[in-house]
């Protein structure tokens, strides 16, 4: 007989089979992704166009329709919080960051030693670990900087804000290149040291087979309000006549264009393709006349606890990680989420000696399962502080449970803040109107609120005093989490940090 023997048959078999697995794997994703974790400072639900501003921000815009979106994604009121969260996978009340005030010039306050950072388990886990831009969890002794916490290299400030051009802030200066005073970013706007720093990261690999891990700490929009260089911003912001807002505009469309530069620099060393790209805004922005931060159609704003200050703007882009990309998702997602979502994506391992709050989101945000992986989340346990040097912090708390959202204590201001377009505008620019018809709720400020946060997202009914049962609930579980919180830090401010006595820079003071 001609015909091939059986032995014939299975060689054949057998090598088309290798040559298409050799095939398959020198085109298929790496175990593990590139990590590229990019966070905007005060960035508004309404300051992105994908989701109705007249601010325009197409990269933005595109990564969030190509990848995933989060439609409920939850941060902090504030900075530190919410970069305490992200780094630790911990509520910040239980690392004793939960005050509704960030970490303030010359307080010899931090992240606690004992907790290790996202940065810290993904170095562990083989990762080359790089921050560029805003730290804002501690410096007043060199181990609570960012190259003692997990960081391979670190671009960037220590304070919560400074000078986009200048790099200063209340009259020190404030930018760092590892762990010495980079004198040489005088003068320059933001936007170019960061991509100065990613290309030195992307340039300086030591091996193509190490992943890595780059933390955008981004500094827009925060204030100061300052037009970045160039025409282009203000070309794209000529429509709105708004002063303030139109600063604000400028400012947003400079970090669009960072973050689109950012991707082509990525791509062009070949990481992008195998890169995770996470973007997220520390809280929601800050609607006062000189900021004009907008968070419409949603209540209140940074530093408070409606969703307005809390729920952002997020997204996660690169569809090779992502089975089904384009959607986006309404399921509840927390802060503390990305250290166990990434640390997981990473193959990095837990702390052993105390627990995570986190949970890990990825099957749900790949699309590998549809499950939600939450059911509530904590928004805070603040016990406030009486007056000291001119500042107070009320006590509050709150959780989502299901479709409840309760409140306690009273929150810095409560109204709804339309985006401004116009040049006449009052100092107090709050126009309810719009938000309230049909609706009981009022702008006064209360002690409690209970809201039915699925039917109604904008807080405009709310039902503490028609539902004690519902409020009863969830007050009981809030005091089933307090009975781990940490004791709150907060300290004056020590003088010997000044910068007159530092040669006019912000530095660690304490040995």
């Amino acid at each position: 007989c001609a015909c091939p023997s059986m032995w014939a048959l299975l060689r054949g078999v057998v090598g088309l089979a290798i040559v298409l697995l050799f095939t398959a794997r020198s085109s298929a994703a790496p175990s593990r992704p590139h990590i590229i974790l990019c966070v905007a400072d005060d960035l508004g639900w309404n300051d992105v166009s994908y989701h109705g501003s007249q601010i325009p921000t197409p990269t933005i815009d595109r990564l969030a329709s190509e990848g995933v979106s989060f439609n409920r994604h939850y941060v902090m009121p504030l900075c530190t919080p919410t970069r305490a969260a992200i780094l630790t996978g911990r509520y910040p009340y239980r690392v004793g960051l939960q005050h509704n005030l960030a970490i303030q010039p010359a307080q010899a306050m931090g992240l606690p030693l004992e907790y290790e950072t996202l940065a810290n388990v993904l170095q562990t886990a083989g990762y080359s670990t790089h921050i560029i831009g805003k730290w804002h969890l501690g410096m007043y002794n060199e181990a609570y900087t960012p190259i003692k916490r997990g960081f391979s290299s670190m671009r960037g400030y220590y304070q919560g804000q400074q000078d986009y051009f200048e790099h200063t802030a209340l009259g020190g200066y404030d930018y760092w290149q590892g762990g010495s005073l980079d004198r040489n970013a005088t003068g320059i706007y933001s936007s170019r040291l960061y991509l100065e720093e990613l290309d030195r990261v992307l340039s300086t690999r030591d091996s193509e087979d190490i992943p890595l891990f780059v933390y955008l700490a981004l500094q827009h929009v925060h204030s100061p309000m300052q037009i970045p260089p160039g025409e282009h911003a203000k070309k794209q912001c000529a429509h709105i006549l708004n002063e303030a807002r139109f600063v604000h505009c400028t400012m947003t469309v400079a970090m669009d264009v960072l973050v689109r530069d950012s991707m082509e620099m990525l791509q062009k060393a070949g990481v992008w393709e195998d890169s995770v790209f996470v973007f997220l805004s520390d809280n929601g922005g800050y609607p006062t006349p000189t900021q004009q931060g907008s968070n419409w159609p949603l209540r209140g704003g940074k530093a408070t606890l409606f969703e307005g200050g809390i729920r952002t703007v997020a997204f996660v882009n690169n569809n090779r990680w992502i089975q089904k990309p384009g959607r986006t998702v309404d399921s509840l997602m927390h802060a503390v989420d990305w250290f166990t979502t990434l640390g997981n994506l990473g193959g990095a391992r837990k702390p052993s000696n105390y627990s995570i709050d986190g949970v890990d989101a990825w099957a749900h945000i790949s699309g590998t399962n549809t499950s939600h992986p939450r059911s509530e989340l904590l928004l805070n346990i603040d016990p406030g502080v009486n007056q000291t040097e001119g500042q107070s912090i009320p006590a509050t708390a709150g959780i989502i449970m299901d479709s409840w959202k309760l409140i306690m204590g009273e929150q810095l201001y409560a109204f709804w803040w339309p985006e401004r377009d116009t040049a006449s505008v009052g100092d107090d620019a709050v126009d309810e109107s719009a938000m309230l018809r049909g609706g009981e709720e009022k702008q006064e400020k209360k002690q409690l609120y209970l809201f039915n946060i699925e039917e109604d997202p904008n807080e405009t009914r709310n039902l503490a005093e028609a539902r004690p049962d519902i409020v009863q609930k969830l007050f009981k579980r809030i005091q089933q989490y307090n009975m781990t919180a940490v004791a709150a830090q907060w300290v004056p401010r020590d003088t010997s940090a000044w910068p007159r006595f530092h040669d006019g820079a912000w530095v660690p003071w304490v040995s």
